[in-house]
């Protein structure tokens, strides 16, 4: 397919604009993790932990849902990975009053599914556009997943300005994530 025909399909957008609805989600807690943390009273050694953990629950992530993408269908895998980040950000949420045991499930759930769609992303373009024109076509549309790496971190940060906490934030993107 070439790159016109990829930008006028709906896959395409479907494509391009759930995975920017999943990077809103990812990159705004990768700002905002420590900040989140330290306004729970949590000490700064252990957000930084939890802040180093995450990309690294992300590799397990990227490498089961590569190894799973070989095997398996992968749009039901990308939403797989979308729940996941959806179940982490209700954990993340909740952990300022459920507990800091809720770290642990935010850590596994919301790194899994980051891992496991940035992987989903790329398999699903290629397997819809092809590989003639995967550079352009990937090209476009991480252009438009990048919008997300924008808005997120901002969307958080005005949230917890106007309201003194991330809860309701966290919890607003694990609803997106789904979507």
């Amino acid at each position: 397919i070439m790159p016109k025909q990829a930008l006028r399909s709906r896959s395409f957008w479907h494509i391009s604009l759930a995975f920017m609805c999943q990077m809103v989600v990812i990159n705004a807690v990768i700002v905002h993790v420590m900040p989140y943390l330290a306004s729970i009273d949590l000490p700064r050694a252990a957000s930084s932990l939890v802040a180093s953990a995450v990309p690294i629950a992300s590799i397990c992530g990227r490498m089961s849902f590569g190894w799973l993408g070989d095997r398996m269908d992968r749009k039901r895998l990308s939403v797989t990975a979308f729940f996941l980040t959806s179940a982490g950000m209700v954990s993340f949420g909740w952990v300022a009053d459920g507990g800091l045991w809720l770290l642990l499930p935010f850590l596994v759930f919301f790194g899994m599914g980051w891992g496991g769609a940035v992987i989903m992303r790329v398999g699903l373009l290629r397997e819809h556009f092809g590989r003639k024109w995967f550079g352009t076509i990937y090209g476009f549309a991480m252009g438009i997943v990048m919008l997300g790496n924008l808005i997120g971190p901002t969307l958080s940060g005005w949230a917890f300005d106007r309201w003194s906490t991330y809860q309701g934030i966290w919890f607003a993107f694990a609803g997106l994530a789904i979507v």
